[in-house]
């Protein structure tokens, strides 16, 4: 009886040199993001602006009859105008506010935790809560925080040049899609092949307005959090209240966590 031949194995090489270019293509693409990512939020940041405008410079361009370039200039100059006359009322009382608040600090650890104290007594679970020290620590952690975050504002005001630069490129931004929009569309849709071009174009439009209108809610939002905090603790006698309605203000717009 004959025995079947027996077949050399065989050793099959893949070429990886185009799963290898694939790889290197893929991280030299997030570097390439990674050192782009500030010009990409300043662009990002622009066209949510410019579609929250939008819609003053289109009321201005229909009731006024403005053309939409002096549109574009006008909303963006009234909104520049709001936010500076807000805040050179707002940020010298939210600073005087703030340096009393961390001056207080010690007292008002003392305060909390004579209060602690009393809530151990009928609470068996805060007695960790009342041990001595426990509050001094955070208070001296929260002070050691504090001066932390000043220095790393000291850094931060020192590079002051670049802020302002970066604000005038937006500003430069929000005008010029508010004023022109006609060629970053046509430029947009160029990617798109001529079938798709018309949905795409509807699909943008919708998300556009639905973008603007997210906006308006969000800043009508914090402004409503930051007012009713002020004046609640305003009426009830707490301290520093324009201080904690700022900082409601601006945990409305932190997602999921709120102004807590």
């Amino acid at each position: 009886m004959t025995q079947p031949e027996k077949r050399p194995s065989q050793i099959v090489i893949i070429n990886l040199l185009p799963t290898a270019f694939l790889v290197l293509g893929a991280i030299l693409l997030w570097r390439w993001i990674g050192l782009l990512r500030e010009v990409v939020l300043l662009l990002a940041l622009s066209a949510l602006l410019a579609a929250a405008m939008n819609p003053l410079v289109m009321m201005l361009r229909k009731r006024l009859r403005f053309p939409r370039a002096l549109g574009a200039v006008v909303t963006v100059f009234l909104l520049l105008l709001v936010l500076f006359y807000a805040g050179s009322l707002l940020f010298p009382q939210v600073g005087n506010q703030l340096s009393g608040f961390v001056s207080n600090l010690p007292v008002l650890t003392r305060s909390l935790e004579s209060t602690v104290k009393n809530w151990a007594e009928t609470q068996p679970l805060l007695e960790p809560l009342a041990r001595p020290g426990f509050l001094g620590d955070i208070s001296q952690r929260l002070a050691s925080l504090g001066g932390e975050l000043l220095a790393k504002a000291t850094g931060l005001l020192g590079d002051a040049a670049r802020v302002v630069t970066s604000a005038v490129f937006l500003v430069v931004l929000v005008i010029y899609m508010l004023a022109q929009p006609e060629p970053l569309v046509r430029g947009g849709l160029g990617l798109v092949p001529r079938a798709f071009r018309a949905r795409v174009q509807r699909i943008a439009e919708k998300v556009l307005a639905e973008l603007g209108a997210w906006g308006r809610a969000e800043l009508l939002l914090m402004l409503a959090m930051g007012i009713l905090t002020f004046v609640s603790y305003s009426l009830i006698g707490v301290p520093n209240a324009l201080l904690y309605g700022f900082i409601a203000a601006l945990g409305e717009a932190v997602p999921t966590v709120g102004p807590i």
